[in-house]
């Protein structure tokens, strides 16, 4: 079932046969890559394959320009035309920018479109926003046929700060197996994500610091890349708990 309709927010159930996806590379870094496989899987198995069209990848801001006005053209003069609904993964920065060239030319074709919002940030981002960005991302959001939310508090606050009628949530997911029978210590920790200061890396290592007086042997495993990874590195010297962190890396 996909939630599509007319735009500005009538949203209605219909069945899709047809769903073009957008979004970042699924070999991208960052966790909407990782969504996008697994919805891409789980229709696959329910045997409704999606028509995925990648409109960024890792590289260079020209390399990105490039790939992204390649994407644009295929999906302007071909998938466009073969598509019943249009899913469009988006966060903020350049993300929007180049999502909303895409919204536009959907609407403008009468191909309703979902936004899928994936920024944790998105109201400190926002608000920072020139007015005339702003007015871009309102648009986006009320012609939308469905937006989807991660969660219950950030339906909230679109629902409060646009006024939308057309929000949905769908959470995070991921496979897990059946059956988990492997062993577990309560005194090691796993992180999964970027590293930067919105994901509160700051705040886990100074628990760790904390956890470390009463429980020596604690340990955190710290898996995901970014450009701030040696300023927690230090961090996690100067809090005296560099034994008890490992970074892995991405």
């Amino acid at each position: 079932m996909i939630l599509a309709g007319s735009g500005s927010g009538n949203a209605r159930l219909i069945m899709a046969d047809k769903v073009l996806m957008i979004g970042p590379s699924t070999e991208a870094w960052g966790g909407i890559a990782t969504v996008e496989k697994n919805i891409i899987q789980a229709a696959a198995m329910a045997g409704r394959p999606i028509r995925f069209v990648p409109t960024m990848r890792d590289g260079s801001k020209i390399g990105k320009m490039i790939f992204f006005a390649g994407a644009y053209i295929r999906i302007a003069l071909y998938d466009l035309h073969r598509c019943d609904v249009c899913h469009i993964h988006m966060a903020l920065g350049m993300s929007y920018r180049r999502k909303y060239l895409i919204c536009r030319i959907a609407d403008m074709r009468g191909i309703p479109y979902i936004l899928h919002v994936h920024e944790g940030d998105f109201e400190n981002l926002y608000e920072a926003m020139q007015t005339s960005e702003q007015r871009k991302i309102r648009w986006m959001l009320k012609s939308a046929s469905s937006v989807i939310a991660l969660s219950d508090e950030w339906k909230e606050y679109l629902v409060r700060k646009f006024d939308l009628s057309n929000v949905v949530v769908l959470e995070n997911a991921v496979f897990v197996p059946n059956i988990n029978d492997g062993s577990h210590d309560v005194s090691r920790f796993l992180f999964l994500g970027r590293l930067c200061y919105k994901k509160g890396l700051d705040t886990l290592l100074e628990a760790t610091s904390i956890l470390r007086k009463k429980y020596p042997g604690v340990e955190v495993n710290i898996a995901g890349g970014g450009d701030e990874i040696e300023a927690y590195r230090s961090l996690a010297s100067k809090l005296g708990v560099e034994k008890n962190v490992c970074f892995l890396g991405w």
